[in-house]
Formats: structure tokens, sequence, C-alpha cells
């Protein structure tokens, strides 16, 4: 474990205690579920991912349903401009609180400190274009992101078709709903990344409409590139 990932549980351990959150009083914005990617597993993706998608300094990260904000910190180490976004309003704080202390252990340059806020995705129904009639068809669930949201990126002067590499740890069934939002917002070449504790040891995705499954996909992450 690298002396970021080691400070950053650590503070994350002290602030949980210190604001009184209990495990199950946190959640997802739609399944109210909580979850936290192990630091160690972070460090290892943003290497990565660093590694073959040209570096990370300047390039813009959101991490959603954030949580303690324990990733957009690691890309933000990294040089990346990192936001984060929950709908739990003690997590935004928590994540605060996680980098600042992370700058006072001299890991985040207090310049480069990720942006926090409270946010939200909501559910919406979507319809597909048939390829030879140009008419929409085949209805299905998808997420959106609501419109206080979507202000807010505008209020830190980006959208989420701004940023270059995306974050989620998706709970059962949420996948397909985040990857078509991510396909709905995101830009040409944007990178997905998606945590697979839960689903670990399924077969990987190879075909997603709009998407490119990234050969650095593995048991715990998938990786996908907006095409």
């Amino acid at each position: 474990m690298t002396l970021a990932a080691a400070a950053s549980f650590m503070v994350y351990e002290n602030a949980m205690e210190m604001l009184g959150i209990i495990k199950e009083e946190n959640y997802n914005p739609i399944t109210h579920g909580y979850s936290f990617t192990a630091p160690s597993r972070v460090g290892s993706l943003v290497s990565r991912l660093s590694l073959n998608f040209g570096g990370m300094v300047g390039k813009q990260v959101l991490e959603i349903a954030c949580g303690g904000g324990n990733v957009a910190d690691r890309f933000a180490e990294e040089g990346a401009v990192a936001y984060g976004f929950d709908y739990n309003k003690k997590l935004i704080k928590l994540a605060d609180m996680l980098a600042d202390e992370l700058i006072g252990h001299n890991i985040i340059d207090p310049s480069n400190k990720p942006a926090f806020f409270q946010g939200r995705y909501v559910r919406a129904i979507s319809y597909q274009r048939d390829a030879k009639s140009q008419e929409y068809c085949m209805p299905y669930q998808t997420y959106l992101l609501s419109m206080d949201t979507l202000a807010r990126f505008h209020s830190l002067g980006t959208s989420p078709h701004d940023m270059d590499f995306w974050y989620v740890y998706p709970w059962p069934g949420e996948v397909g709903n985040m990857m078509r939002m991510f396909r709905y917002y995101a830009k040409k070449d944007a990178v997905l990344a998606l945590y697979k504790e839960d689903r670990r040891g399924q077969q990987i995705l190879k075909f997603f409409d709009g998407l490119e499954n990234h050969s650095i996909s593995d048991r715990e992450f998938e990786i996908w590139v907006k095409k």
C-alpha cells in the first residue's frame, strides 16, 4: 500500500468516527446502498489508466456517488482535476475533510484539491432510434443527472461532457444504466472505469453500443471508451 493509500484509509476511518457515520446510513442516490473502493485497488487502477491514456496531469475526472472521495483524491494526487458528487451531505463533508487531511500530509497539492458537491442522478426512460426508419422505438431505463447537479457543474466552470475519465462503483442492476448515462454525457474518447467487486468472476461484457471495452479490463475493473 502506498503512503497515499495508507493515509487515505487512516483519515477515512477517523473522519467516519468523527462524523458518526455508520455504513448502513450512507447511501447511493438510487439504491440507498454504500460502498468504498479499497485505496490499494484505486492506486492500481489510476496507475494503469495513466499508463494507457497519456498520463493524468490536467485531465478532468468525475467520481459518481463519491462517498468519502478516495478515488477522486487518488486521481488528484496524480495531477488530475477531480470532481465528485454524492447525494449524502455527510459524505460530502467527509470527502472535504479527507482531502484537506491529504493536503496536510503533502500528498495532494493545495491548488489541486478535488471539488466535492451534493448531486444525484435519477431514473429516466429513453428511446432507441431505429437505424433504418429513424423512428424512436424500444424504450429502456437509464440514469440522467438532475438539473441541480448539472447546475453545480456549470458553477464550477465545467460540465459532464468535459470529463476525460469517469469512475463509478455500480451496485448490482445498475451497470447498464450507468453505461447508458456515460454514453449520453461523455465526449468522444472519454474513459469509464467500473469497479466490479460485487460481480467478480462474471464474464466481462465485450460489447455495448457506442462504447468499446478496453484491453486493460480485468476481474476487478471494466474499462470502456466512448466511440
